[in-house]
């Protein structure tokens, strides 16, 4: 297929191409259309048919988004016939970057191994799927069109190994996010201390270890009346918090939990700003001197 240069369209700003019968309109600026010509023609012209196709894709191909921005365009590179040596694969990508930078600062690429294209299609990957529902080819060797064709077709299927590749990493993502809600704990327990901390230091006391912030937070700010001594308490129960996550002792965080612990901290914060930078703190510092 030659490079398309998507002239001759009876509607300004749009480009229409049949596949099997079923109409795509792909609405584009003018200024997009060409550039991504241009790079498609540049780029065939420099590394012959090392180049398999260009395709447009992202928020760009998806009809009636004309924001201007960037333009994504997919490089898909024979590896199946051409041997890519690391040298080989330095040139393709400072020649291909080059070109990019010439012809817009917009464009941004992705490039794909077709071996890997092919392994993706048989899977058919989600993302990948996405990619080719969405791509408009500029370049065209003959099989990204006629793989959208089988799309619309519902003929690209998944495998059941894929289907069970998908569905295995389906807990290992759960349990990253429970990872994560853990690692929060964690840092809002290293806020609250730090609060602490700053608050202390406001008034000359520097705690030897972080286990002393609480029995000092009580003895400068509780005793004397210049703290409420609920604000004490949660920094107990932020050691606590921390002491169980990296015990090991609690497992995961539900996000009923994390919120109380995000207002929680979000208060103590607040509270020993306040202690430091008012006058309140001001006078406490005085006294305690």
């Amino acid at each position: 297929m030659v490079i398309k240069d998507f002239k001759g369209c009876e509607d300004e700003g749009s480009m229409e191409f049949i596949v099997k019968g079923v109409k795509k309109v792909m609405r584009y600026e003018e200024e997009e259309r060409v550039r991504a010509v241009e790079y498609a023609e540049k780029l065939r012209m420099e590394m012959k048919d090392f180049v398999v196709c260009v395709v447009l894709f992202g928020s760009k191909a998806r009809s009636g988004d004309v924001k201007k921005g960037d333009l994504d365009i997919l490089v898909v590179i024979d590896d199946v016939k051409k041997e890519l040596t690391p040298d080989v694969l330095k040139a393709y990508q400072m020649l291909a970057l080059g070109i990019a930078k010439k012809v817009s600062e917009n464009i941004h690429l992705t490039t794909m191994k077709l071996s890997i294209f092919w392994e993706l299609a048989k899977q058919a990957d989600p993302i990948f799927v996405n990619m080719l529902r969405d791509g408009v080819p500029v370049y065209d060797l003959g099989f990204f069109e006629p793989m959208q064709a089988l799309l619309e077709q519902g003929r690209m299927n998944a495998t059941p190994e894929s289907i069970w590749t998908y569905l295995l990493k389906a807990p290992n993502a759960i349990d990253g996010a429970k990872g994560h809600l853990l690692q929060a704990g964690i840092d809002l327990y290293w806020a609250v201390l730090d609060a602490a901390h700053a608050a202390l230091m406001s008034i000359g006391e520097t705690p030897p270890t972080p286990a002393h912030i609480p029995e000092l937070i009580e003895e400068k700010f509780v005793k004397p009346k210049h703290l409420e001594a609920s604000y004490a308490e949660t920094l107990k129960e932020f050691f606590k918090l921390y002491k169980l996550i990296q015990d090991r002792h609690m497992k995961e965080i539900s996000g009923v939990q994390y919120d109380k612990y995000a207002h929680d901290a979000d208060l103590f914060v607040e509270r020993m700003h306040k202690i430091i930078s008012s006058e309140a703190g001001k006078i406490a510092q005085h006294e305690i001197a």
